[in-house]
């Protein structure tokens, strides 16, 4: 193939790639269960707008009187008012350390040694 092939194939690409992207976000991410408005959840797009701005904390201030203590700012984003808002999305488990952590402790601590 050569270089102008090459181009449209990358560029004809690109745009399904992210339509089905934002779908994702919208619609079968994790975290689509959290309210907030479904362009922000779908792409950052409307955050940066407001961050190159200069008014993204009042976005997000308006954003949580809008939809409350918790508020999906972004795909992969959500924001918190107050520390107790943070438990329903950290699980009902806390993560549990890794079992070989003293066994790699050991071996990393030994390498290196003279």
């Amino acid at each position: 193939m050569d270089l102008l092939q090459w181009i449209y194939l990358l560029t004809s690409s690109w745009l399904p790639f992210h339509v089905g992207l934002a779908i994702y976000n919208v619609f079968l991410h994790l975290w689509r269960k959290y309210p907030g408005p479904k362009l922000d959840a779908a792409s950052q797009l409307p955050y940066i707008y407001y961050m190159i701005e200069g008014d993204s904390c009042k976005y997000i201030a308006s954003l949580h009187e809008k939809y409350g203590e918790i508020v999906r700012t972004g795909p992969n984003e959500i924001s918190y008012i107050t520390a107790s808002a943070n438990k329903p999305s950290s699980g009902p488990n806390p993560p549990k350390p890794w079992p070989l952590r003293k066994i790699q402790r050991s071996i990393s601590g030994g390498l290196g040694r003279r």
